[in-house]
């Protein structure tokens, strides 16, 4: 049958399946004339049909069943219309799909450093793309919480795709990669085999090598934990951060947030790598969190093994906190070439020992230098249960509370502490905003030396106004 006779003969049908319709709702009797109209106009299109064998298909639907895509019976009781199909031709654009997993090889480590084993680990919330010969993107998903992937592509059979997990990963409406080092850096990525559609397993699987872009997908993958534990309380909308780290290259600042490019720069000197150092990673993330929830006023420079100003001390105590938070352990742990650091922060101990001027401050004043880890250690008894062995600790801060408080609820007030969002405003808002007893704050303070007083709520100097000059703030490395 010539196409146009077969188009001509489908409408006909098309017109005989809607005549029936309004006969059945003219009366009881109708629907039968309406019956025989029908049998009529589809043996008139099997006959031609005939001619032209396989080109069309009559696939009859049983009383009462609906086709796919058609409305059922309604309380008329009219009768399901029949299902035409026509098939596509021959090299025709259809859907594939390409299931997968995507993994990592992580590097374990302890208080005594890299044991040396390694574990896989799901690659979450990762990217995985599918480009064709020419570099053009077909399609993209991302994957589950257990590394697993559904890539649909519209292709047609043959046609050989380029499959990639990039890391770069999403958690809700957040977003962070991993690249090379800039200018014109590359993002970190994994190939997997070429799908030909029709022709290969429509199943793969990957898994990133220490050895090779696994230390950009475990950043990822740490992120994606950050981003998971602190999403009730992040804003919806955040810039996306940019992870810059390359194998063997070392950064200025070893590694650390800068705002000025969202970027955290990763260090990867062969003597002191961070790629695999979790907390490290979890620390600079915690300042990009803070930057864009207005949590600290943090003016940048080094600050470990040193007191420094309150301004300072405070930020990078919060950071380190919030990288004990995510991972429920009040330990950070930097790893080196042979060697480890551990801080303890519910125990206020570097490497098992308790520095001197981890208590005080340089004046005996709130508004002298301190160490990071006195207002860390703080922020980590507000937040841990409340323990008979510490019975200076009697405070359990519900953790989304003290989240809410921590991000964006702290406000300066330069005439009670110093300039800059310090540990005099964050104590001054356990009391005053979050409702804490003073005289649990003030034991708090108390146990690390720290001169604090409770202030009176109802007569707080005034809130300091934001900065308006938008100069960047210099990065804060992490050593």
């Amino acid at each position: 049958m010539a196409p146009a006779d077969r188009a001509a003969m489908l409408a006909t049908m098309r017109v005989l399946s809607a005549l029936v319709s309004r006969l059945a709702l003219r009366g009881p009797r109708l629907p039968a004339a309406g019956g025989l109209l029908l049998a009529l106009g589809i043996v008139a299109l099997a006959i031609g049909c005939a001619r032209d064998e396989g080109s069309v298909s009559i696939m009859p639907v049983t009383s009462g069943q609906p086709a796919q895509g058609q409305p059922g019976p309604g309380a008329s009781g009219a009768p399901a219309a029949e299902r035409v199909a026509i098939p596509a031709p021959s090299g025709a654009p259809s859907e594939a799909a390409l299931r997968g997993t995507i993994r990592y090889e992580d590097r374990l480590y302890g208080p005594s450093g890299f044991t040396g084993e390694l574990r896989i680990r799901p690659a979450r919330g990762i990217l995985v793309r599918a480009l064709d010969a020419g570099g053009a993107l077909r399609a993209s998903t991302r994957t589950d919480g257990e590394g697993a992937f559904l890539l649909r592509v519209d292709a047609p059979p043959g046609e050989s795709l380029r499959v990639q997990a990039v890391a770069d990963v999403m958690h809700r409406e957040h977003r962070l990669l991993a690249r090379t080092d800039h200018p014109g850096g590359r993002p970190h990525l994994l190939e997997l085999p070429a799908f030909v559609v029709g022709a290969t397993p429509a199943s793969s699987e990957a898994i990133a090598p220490a050895s090779g872009v696994g230390g950009a997908f475990n950043a990822m993958d740490v992120a994606y934990e950050a981003l998971r534990a602190l999403a009730p309380v992040l804003p919806k909308h955040l810039p996306t951060l940019t992870v810059i780290w390359e194998r063997g290259r070392a950064r200025p600042c070893t590694s650390c947030y800068r705002d000025e490019d969202e970027t955290i720069q990763l260090g990867a000197d062969p003597s002191d790598t961070d790629e695999y150092d979790d907390d490290i990673i979890l620390h600079e993330l915690a300042h990009f969190f803070a930057q864009h929830t207005h949590a600290d006023d943090n003016p940048g420079g080094f600050h470990r093994d040193r007191r420094v100003s309150p301004a300072l001390a405070y930020p990078e105590g919060l950071a380190y906190f919030l990288s004990c938070l995510v991972r429920d352990d009040p330990r950070v742990i930097d790893t080196y070439d042979g060697a480890n650091r551990v801080w303890d922060f519910e125990r206020v101990t570097i490497d098992g020992l308790e520095p001197p001027e981890t208590r005080g401050t340089s004046d005996g004043r709130v508004g002298g230098l301190l160490r990071e880890e006195i207002p860390g250690s703080i922020l980590w008894d507000v937040s841990d249960p409340a323990s008979p062995e510490e019975p200076f600790d009697r405070i359990t801060l519900p953790v989304e509370v003290h989240l809410r408080l921590l991000l964006g609820g702290v406000q300066d007030r330069p005439a009670r502490g110093g300039r800059g969002i310090d540990l005099v405003d964050y104590l001054d808002a356990l009391v005053c905003t979050a409702r804490l007893p003073a005289e649990d704050v003030l034991a708090l303070a108390t146990s690390r030396g720290f001169p604090w007083l409770a202030p009176d709520c109802d007569a707080l100097p005034p809130i300091a106004a934001p900065p308006t000059s938008g100069a960047a703030i210099p990065p804060s490395p992490a050593r």
